[in-house]
This record gives C-alpha cells, sequence and structure tokens, in this order.
C-alpha cells in the first residue's frame, strides 16, 4: 500500500463500518498482515467483519486458515457461504467446475437464486470473466445487496471503474461491503481524493 494510503486510512480504523472496510481494502492492495491487523484490533465485530477476514484468506489460497476462521465465525449468513464455495473455486482457478456448477443449477431452476447468483457472479469475475458474471447478474430477477456487491466487485477487480462506478451508483441500499469495493477501486486507480470523499463520509454516517 502507498504512503498516501497508509494517510488516508489513518484515524478512522475504530469505526465499525471503516474498520470492516479496511479490511476488504488492504486485500485488495495485497495487504495481507494489514487486513488482519486490523481484524484483531477490532473492538466489536459484526458478520460483515468475519465474512471479509474469511474473504482475505481465501484469496490469498489459504484456505486451511479460511476453514479456521469459517469454523470460528459466531454467526454464519448466505455471504459467508458464498465467500467460502465460490471464492475457493476463484482461487483454485477453477473455472470449468465453476461452469459445470452453473450448468447444474440451471438444469435444476435455481440459477435465479440471488445467493447462487452472487456466487457465480463471483466465480466468473475472479476468473477474470466479468462480462459472463454480468450475465448472471442480469438473470436475478430480485436483486439484492450481495449481488450488487459481487459486480460491482467484479468490474473493478478486472480494472473496469467506470462499470463498477455506474453500477455502484445504482445501489438501492449500500452497505460497508459495498463502499469497501468501491473504495479499493478508487485507490487501486489512484484515484486519491475520492476515496478520503467516502471515509468522511462513512465517518459522518456513524456520528
Amino acid at each position: 500500500m502507498s504512503v498516501l494510503g497508509l494517510d488516508v486510512i489513518s484515524g478512522f480504523e475504530h469505526y465499525l463500518s471503516v474498520s470492516n472496510s479496511l479490511i476488504t481494502l488492504s486485500l485488495r492492495m495485497g495487504e495481507i498482515d494489514l487486513a488482519r491487523r486490523v481484524f484483531d484490533q477490532m473492538e466489536k465485530r459484526d458478520v460483515v467483519s468475519w465474512t471479509a477476514i474469511l474473504d482475505v484468506y481465501v484469496e490469498t489460497g489459504d484456505l486451511r486458515e479460511a476453514r479456521r476462521i469459517f469454523d470460528q465465525m459466531p454467526e454464519r449468513n448466505e455471504i459467508s457461504w458464498s465467500v467460502m464455495i465460490a471464492s475457493a473455486l476463484a482461487s483454485l482457478k477453477a473455472l470449468s467446475a465453476g461452469i459445470n456448477i452453473h450448468g447444474h443449477t440451471i438444469k435444476i431452476g435455481i440459477n435465479k437464486d440471488v445467493f447462487i447468483g452472487s456466487s457465480l457472479i463471483d466465480l466468473y469475475c475472479k476468473c477474470g470473466n466479468p462480462d459472463d458474471g454480468r450475465l448472471v447478474f442480469d438473470l436475478i430477477s430480485e436483486k439484492n445487496v450481495v449481488c450488487w456487491n459481487s459486480i460491482v466487485g467484479g468490474y473493478s477487480v478486472n480494472g473496469r471503474l467506470e462499470e463498477a462506478e455506474e453500477l455502484f451508483e445504482l445501489i438501492p441500499e449500500k452497505n460497508d461491503v459495498s463502499w469497501g469495493t468501491i473504495i479499493a477501486g478508487y485507490l487501486e486507480n489512484g484515484q486519491s481524493e475520492k476515496v478520503l470523499e467516502i471515509f468522511n463520509t462513512l465517518l459522518l454516517s456513524e456520528r
């Protein structure tokens, strides 16, 4: 992470939503130790915090530690399961396995389920196929913040920030993951002023 990036996040880390965003941001910048340090120093954690640190280890291929984190989670939701399944396949570059799974979901009629769809979006995008991820996204009839975050993150991680920004603005109700995803995209693309604006917005929202 650049010195500027560290300056941007300094002083905000004691806010829950900001800390959750910092974990995601640190992962995207390759600062795995920083992500874990933020998590370990959090006075309060929610399911978003746990899922964010889970994603850190899945993304880096440390599936043993990911499983340990997953087993320790006080509570799990559909997002946690999606991260564990789809990201594990993606980290192994198991696109062919993912395509087979996708085909099976179509066959049995659950491909339009929002959480199944989010997992497939995540898989396609992390394997470098954001356009296929977008096709899955468009087929989801009742979209929630999980699938919105998946496609925004998918475009962002593949360097297509303009499309990520457009979809981010359309998210009906943003959560910590939404903000963390777009923050990482801005920082990776050198748009530090926008990063500062978002951190200030998050800070004000918690007061």
